[in-house]
């Protein structure tokens, strides 16, 4: 249980771990429900899906959670995948839900074991594909 006294669904660690273990998921989005006590399930999309898919499922106007598994290539280990976690904010939402996601973070990302990275965006220039190949540009 979070700080703010919001629970979890069985639904949103058990859809994690399909995205985890490679079970035909690219991304999924939750939300904290309309009566503030639990994080649910939105949406759970089947790879192949793009980043830009992703982004446009996350509402303009309200937070969000996502875990989205991203492909990319290093110069080292050539192609890999990580889970990005994404924490939106975007500054058009109500300031309850501003104060109730970053607040629940910690409580979903204890859950959602095998996070490789976080991304807290709160508008489109922070959560632009750019900004993600450019986090794992530095690794």
């Amino acid at each position: 249980m979070a700080v703010t006294g919001i629970t979890l669904k069985d639904e949103v660690t058990s859809v994690f771990n399909e995205l985890k273990l490679g079970k035909g998921l690219q991304y999924v989005i939750y939300r904290i429900t309309p009566d503030h006590k639990e994080v649910e399930l939105e949406k759970k999309v089947p790879a192949p899906a793009t980043w830009d898919q992703f982004v446009a499922d996350l509402p303009k106007d309200d937070c969000r959670y996502g875990v989205f598994d991203y492909q990319f290539n290093t110069d080292s280990d050539g192609e890999r995948n990580k889970l990005i976690f994404v924490l939106w904010t975007p500054e058009t939402a109500r300031i309850k839900s501003k104060m109730l996601y970053p607040a629940t973070k910690e409580a979903m990302k204890r859950a959602l074991v095998g996070i490789g990275t976080e991304l807290q965006a709160t508008d489109e220039a922070e959560i632009s594909l750019d900004a993600v190949k450019e986090r794992f540009a530095k690794k």
